[in-house]
């Protein structure tokens, strides 16, 4: 899988959430923590190999295994591109140990799925391969290391086996070819002008990948794959010095190479003063205009990291100045901030500064960028502002140290390999956090104004304006607008102090009563229902250290929508995320949460209004206080529909305007038998609803309506249940009214299979979601149909991907519908050749017809039953999973609590004849649905 680097922020405006900010901070109050991780043992083999391994005992016996391999796009030559990719994919299709086709399987006998658990990626600089061993499967640590050796110098390169990968390469380049991927590459084009970079996009080169041969990708891998260019990385659950033992014993005898090949180094963009480049985004609705400058990452040095400090107080203090600017022009910008962020794997760092306005309103957008960087210049950034900063950079680093520190192996190991790609040390989160809380309170304003201008010189910056309306005159018409505000005079004066933070939402009043509380014992579950209606579900567990995730389940989701007005719940949740609180606007209160280092966000998740927090466990009491005050005190204003009608459009048109997001779309209209309360409603109709109707509709159905909350972490529950009756437990009485039969919803009267030709789509795969009816009659049927579907997705993959080359990765899984448990369905995403994908379509519904009538085999069976239970053992250790399945229903749907209690067993003893059932039951062909979506026929 090739990696696209985040160049620039240059995308069509989507739903923006209420608040967002991912960080989290350590209050005075909070406990004590662990101040580092375990000592990693370091070194290197003398063939050159590198390793790192760090003891990591989150979950017993499961580890994660990295082989870096410093080899990527930017080391091919003019007659190779997409080589290093295609290695990649070639690692897995026969190696020294392991034929075509036994990889995988091995992988799933060890409880590994493949991608989640087992896969690769390609970038400009590096391949990264990983294995991540579940839980109790620490003792195959030996067989894991022998399949990265395998990868480091037993690639086979089987001359049939690279004509069928070929296949494989090429669809993923046609499913890649996203309009938002062809942004990106315009983007990367412009920052990194002068250089290889853009001339090396990791996913390749259709011509050149269709005339690959086995000799000439074994010639890039011979030249590019020696250990002097390789790191392991292995963090768990383990005995460090034993593991070294393995490697030693895996790794030492890779033969060195004499005359070592020296990793291609990407160049730095010229100074070449302003560079400007207009990109045309057909599916945009805004105008994004960015002024970036890009530059060598600083060095690991204690200057060096002292400099690092200093420029992200100034990004956060520039950010706290921009939404100062929406906030008094909230009809003009729709989004300005100051982004900063690694580029091209790490080696360099990106800075930006972008402005959101109306398509045809750029130039706006283009002199408040030039006016706000100039005066932070002139005038710099008072005390206050860089206060807050580093009160916001510290919670960041408090909140990376707590969760990498109860993370498991494998997010460890991921964070430890990004290091490596980037070419920097492993340092510790803890060592992170001493470094700034040493430098950020001594940081002066002249040493802010230092660093912003060494994150944005003069003779570095790139003005690029993505727009669907592009000026007449292009780069020349940006860079004129640009100069003249250049001309301009700034005010002579000082930039204002900022307002003191502070929360005007602490008491209301008398704490609600409690009405029923119960406690699960075998679930660790506490179910309270305050007298006001309103629910919650706790359940306090420590695999998070210090740390919470609240999510409250708003209103009864779809059964709340009315079917003559579809859109309408999308439209309001996008309302809700404009919108201010009565005593604090929504930039004080994204001020508020930053500082606090707390998460906020409203989602519209699967016609579901969720408002979910995060954040350290000191911060508790202030979630439910931030919860109550939006439920009580959100300011519905009409001013803010035109700003939600924007963002509606924003989303709209790109999903629209895509392949996939067309298919996804149409195909989940068609699985709720067109019901038009899932249908994508065009913004033109949206905008016809009434402010009044849409404002008396959300009072109704979600501001007075079911409350559920779930509540996951580490925190004591008597103070919890005791901070939620002080707020949540006051709210007025709740607002939920049974559901009805007319309001439940349906799975297709009709089978349906249509390829649908979209003559403006510029995307060059067919995207195909194959659906199967289910209407479950228990939980575990349900899970029977998910093992059916994991097997179908395997045949898949043996016939179509392996075998045929034909789609790069099936995907697929059973949705059912929580709240209404007979509802469920069966499905499938595939990538085709335009060319192809009537024929590949109609043969994915004779696999599943078979597999309906004649079942699974035992092998079969005992190979794919060890990745779900692998899972399954997951699932159970994560908060994140108790928090969607269970929590949010646990009162309103009591069946989740039996669901939950059987979820591992059920995996555990599911029956073949089971699983065979369900796949006569639901897969057979005269159930199936089919919908697609494909380029216009050229």
């Amino acid at each position: 899988m090739p990696k696209i680097p985040r160049a620039l922020a240059l995308l069509a405006l989507g739903f923006a959430a209420f608040l967002t900010r991912p960080a989290a901070a350590e209050s005075a109050s909070a406990p004590a923590v662990t101040t580092a991780l375990a000592t990693p043992l370091e070194g290197a083999l003398p063939n050159g190999l590198r390793y790192f391994i760090l003891p990591h005992r989150t979950e017993p016996g499961r580890a994660s295994l990295h082989l870096l391999v410093r080899a990527g796009s930017l080391d091919e030559r003019a007659d190779e591109l997409g080589y290093a990719h295609f290695v990649e994919h070639m690692a897995f299709n026969g190696t020294r140990h392991y034929p075509p086709g036994e990889l995988i399987k091995f992988f799933q006998k060890t409880g590994l799925a493949w991608g989640p658990d087992a896969n690769a990626d390609t970038s400009f600089t590096a391949t990264n391969y990983r294995l991540d061993l579940p839980a109790g499967q620490a003792a195959h640590l030996p067989e894991a290391l022998q399949v990265l050796r395998d990868f480091a110098d037993g690639i086979e390169f089987i001359p049939a086996e690279v004509r069928r990968e070929k296949g494989v390469v090429l669809s993923e380049l046609r499913e890649r070819a996203t309009n938002n991927y062809q942004l990106e590459v315009q983007a990367m084009a412009a920052l990194h002008r002068g250089t290889p970079v853009p001339t090396r996009p990791p996913i390749g080169d259709a011509t050149q990948i269709s005339r690959a041969t086995a000799a000439g990708l074994r010639a890039y891998y011979q030249r590019c794959y020696q250990p002097q260019r390789m790191t392991l990385v292995a963090v768990g659950d383990f005995d460090p010095d034993a593991v070294l033992a393995q490697i030693q014993s895996s790794f030492a005898s890779l033969p060195a190479v004499a005359s070592a090949t020296v990793p291609a180094e990407p160049g730095t963009p010229p100074a070449d003063g302003l560079h400007t480049q207009v990109i045309t985004n057909r599916l945009g609705t805004a105008a994004v205009t960015a002024l970036a400058a890009i530059g060598p990452r600083l060095p690991d040095t204690p200057a060096g990291r002292e400099l690092d400090c200093a420029q992200q107080l100034v990004t956060r203090a520039l950010n706290r100045r921009q939404r100062d600017l929406r906030a008094q022009s909230p009809d003009r910008f729709g989004l300005i901030q100051a982004v900063r962020a690694p580029d091209l794997d790490g080696r360099f760092t990106l800075h930006t500064l972008e402005a959101h306005t109306a398509a045809g309103d750029w130039a706006a957008g283009v002199r408040e960028i030039e006016r706000e960087l100039r005066r932070a210049r002139t005038h710099g950034f008072t005390p206050a502002e860089l206060a807050e900063a580093a009160a916001t950079l510290l919670a960041d680093l408090q909140n990376f140290r707590d969760t990498l520190q109860g993370a498991p192996p494998n997010i460890v190991a991921q964070q430890a390999t990004t290091a490596f790609v980037a070419g920097l040390p492993w340092r510790d989160p803890a060592d992170m956090l001493a470094t700034a809380t040493a430098y950020v309170p001594r940081c002066t304003p002249a040493e802010a104004v230092a660093a912003l201008r060494t994150m944005f010189p003069e003779d570095r910056l790139c003005l690029v304006l993505n727009t669907p309306q592009p000026p007449a005159r292009g780069a020349a018409d940006l860079r004129d607008t640009f100069d003249a505000s250049a001309d301009q005079p700034l005010a002579e004066e000082a930039p204002a102090e900022a307002a003191p933070l502070e929360f005007r939402y602490s008491d209301f009043g008398p704490a609600g009563a409690i009405a029923a509380q119960r406690h699960e014992s075998d679930l660790g579950l506490d179910l309270v229902t305050f007298a006001n209606g309103a629910r919650l579900n706790l359940r306090a567990s420590p695999t998070e250290p210090h740390r919470f995730r609240l999510a409250a389940r708003v209103g009864r989701g779809l059964p709340d929508l009315p079917r003559d007005q579809p859109g309408l719940f999308s439209l309001a949740s996008m309302l809700l995320g404009r919108c201010d609180f009565g005593r604090q606007t929504r930039e004080e209160l994204g001020r508020l949460i930053r500082v606090r280092g707390v998460t906020a966000r409203v989602t519209n998740t699967g016609n579901q209004l969720l408002v979910t927090l995060e954040g350290p466990a000191a911060e508790l009491p202030f979630a439910f206080q931030f919860l109550t005050a939006f439920l009580a005190d959100v300011k519905l204003e009409p001013a803010r529909l035109t700003q939600a009608l924007s963002d509606y459009a924003g989303f709209f048109n790109p999903l629209m305007g895509s392949i996939d997001g067309f298919a996804r779309a149409e195909f989940r209209y068609q699985m709720h038998n067109r019901d038009p309360r899932v249908a994508a409603t065009a913004t033109v109709q949206v905008a016809g609803y009434p402010f009044d109707d849409l404002a008396a509709w959300i009072r109704e159905h979600w501001l007075n309506g079911q409350l559920e909350i779930g509540l996951a972490g580490d925190f004591d529950p008597a103070a919890a249940i005791t901070a939620a009756a002080a707020t949540v437990g006051t709210l007025p009485t709740r607002h939920e009214p049974p559901v009805t039969t007319a309001e439940r919803i349906s799975l297709p009267a009709q089978p349906r299979r249509e390829i649908i030709y979209r003559p403006e789509a510029r995307e060059k795969a067919t995207v195909v979601y194959f659906g199967w009816p289910a209407p479950l009659t228990g939980t575990r049927e349900h899970r029977a149909l998910r093992f059916a579907t994991d097997a179908l997705i395997d045949r898949l993959r043996l016939q179509l991907r392996e075998q045929r080359g034909a789609t790069y990765a099936p995907g697929g899984g059973v949705d059912r519908a929580l709240w209404q448990p007979d509802f469920g369905y069966a499905w499938l995403r595939l990538g085709f050749d335009p060319a192809q994908s009537k024929k590949l379509a109609e043969l994915v519904n004779r696999l599943a017809d078979e597999l309906a009538r004649r079942g699974l085999t035992e092998e079969e069976f005992a190979r794919l039953a060890a990745p779900l239970r692998a899972q399954a053992a997951e699932d159970l250790r994560a908060n994140a999973w108790w928090l969607q399945q269970v929590l949010l229903y646990a009162q309103t749907q009591p069946g989740v609590l039996a669901d939950a209690r059987s979820h591992l067993r059920d995996f555990t003893d599911l029956t073949r004849l089971e699983v065979n059932r369900a796949a006569a039951a639901y897969l057979r062909l005269a159930n199936s649905n089919g919908i697609g979506a494909a380029p216009a026929k050229r």
